[in-house]
């Protein structure tokens, strides 16, 4: 027979868990509908929701290391004000979608610890890419504080921080700066020449633009990445040989399943591409549109039953990439 006390106590769980699910929801909710804000922003190519909804300070705090010293402070003071001459959320999506042409669908959205993400995928002439916002409360308002890019294996602060430390050895210790490469501002400025060469398909003065700076550089994944965008759009040859020399520099890396499925389609490697695209099934917690590539593998397997299985299941799935 259950006493009161105790009936009154799983009643007291019950309302609680009904009150967390509840704000669970609620949590939720406010995030989905930014995922939906961020949608229309870059349909609409407004860059003006996509400047408020990214928090720089927060961003900043994830990259740069303080301490006492004036110069440190002052060279913190200009990497800042060097990141912040152009709205960074606004700039990489509209160029990166809008400029492209490319497909920008919201997934999910779901929390690590407590904190919420919110996942995109990115298709379009360079392939398959997806991209994982971070999310934090600033002031009581959700803000996006950072992005993981699924094509470079790290947050886009991770990228920055390593940028930040090579410009500034001089302000660390030794093992804050093992193992990294003296970057100039002289190759940062080749690199944001570079870039703007592949978005004009000035491919050719690209490559050898980034074929002239020293190896000790061209080995950070920045620079592995944009040789990868450089060549791919030249040679089957040299895009095979950038991916493998990727793979060299950055075996375990997250990205290797993306950034290797080209090079095993290339070379017919079938059943590595099939696993190569599990894996990163399992990455992005489940994609219905990676069905489109394993239904091309199994054509190009002649295993016509499953491609047309996989074909028509992604057509149902994603009717409007029906062509």
């Amino acid at each position: 027979m259950i006493t009161m006390k105790f009936k009154f106590v799983l009643l007291t769980l019950l309302s609680l868990s009904l009150s967390v699910n509840a704000q669970s929801a609620k949590k939720k909710k406010q995030v989905e509908d930014i995922a939906n804000k961020i949608a229309a922003s870059i349909e609409e190519n407004n860059e003006e929701f996509l400047t408020d909804i990214f928090d720089l300070k927060a961003f900043s705090e994830r990259i740069l290391i303080n301490g006492p010293s004036p110069d440190l402070q002052r060279f913190n003071k200009g990497f800042l004000t060097g990141i912040s001459k152009r709205p960074l959320l606004s700039t990489l999506l509209l160029e990166k979608v809008v400029a492209s042409g490319a497909d920008y669908e919201f997934l999910r959205v779901y929390f690590d610890k407590k904190d919420p993400h919110i996942v995109f995928r990115l298709f379009g002439e360079d392939g398959i890419n997806y991209h994982d916002f971070l999310l934090q409360k600033v002031k009581g308002k959700y803000k996006i504080i950072d992005m993981y890019f699924y094509l470079s294996g790290e947050y886009l602060s991770a990228t920055y921080q390593r940028l930040y430390i090579m410009t500034g050895k001089q302000h660390f210790d030794a093992s804050q700066t093992a193992g990294m490469s003296d970057l100039t501002l002289e190759d940062l400025t080749k690199v944001s020449t570079a870039r703007g060469l592949v978005q004009q398909g000035e491919y050719e003065a690209a490559r050898d633009l980034i074929e002239g700076m020293n190896e000790g550089v061209r080995n950070e994944k920045l620079f592995k990445i944009l040789e990868l965008q450089i060549k791919s759009n030249l040679s089957d040859e040299g895009y095979l040989e950038a991916i493998e020399d990727y793979k060299r520099v950055f075996p375990d890396d997250p990205s290797v399943d993306l950034v290797s499925l080209d090079l095993l389609l290339l070379n017919e490697k079938f059943i590595e591409a099939h696993e190569a695209i599990d894996n990163l099934n399992k990455r992005v917690g489940g994609d219905t549109f990676l069905d489109f590539y394993h239904a091309s593998i199994y054509y190009a397997q002649s295993d016509f039953k499953k491609a047309e299985k996989l074909f028509l299941r992604f057509i149902s799935n994603h009717p409007n990439n029906e062509d």
